[in-house]
């Protein structure tokens, strides 16, 4: 008698433990369960790497394309003709048309 309550306890007992881990394993395609999977396949400190190369990826394209937007803005407004006529005159002692 008391091996088969013995057996009976001990089959309750792993029901219970079974119905737990149940409770407490993520659910399927929760991403819970997606960084389980990629945290046990990366390194220690693999993941903090690959943000940081990420993040400096994207910090250097917003630099690059501000640097084009910033010289396509001076090309459209360069005019090609330099306004000499008020720097001559700033210059006291020189004439325009010096003889010579």
């Amino acid at each position: 008698k008391s091996a088969r309550l013995e057996s009976a306890r001990q089959r309750a007992r792993q029901d219970l433990e079974a119905e737990r881990a149940q409770a407490m394993a993520p659910a399927p395609g929760s991403a819970r369960l997606r960084n389980r999977s990629r945290e046990s396949s990366e390194a220690p400190g693999e993941r903090l790497y690959r943000l940081a190369q990420n993040r400096q990826e994207v910090l250097a394209a917003k630099r690059q394309q501000a640097e084009e937007e910033k010289l396509r803005l001076e090309m459209d407004q360069a005019t090609f003709r330099p306004s000499i006529d008020s720097s001559q005159r700033a210059c006291s002692g020189i004439a325009r048309n010096r003889p010579e």
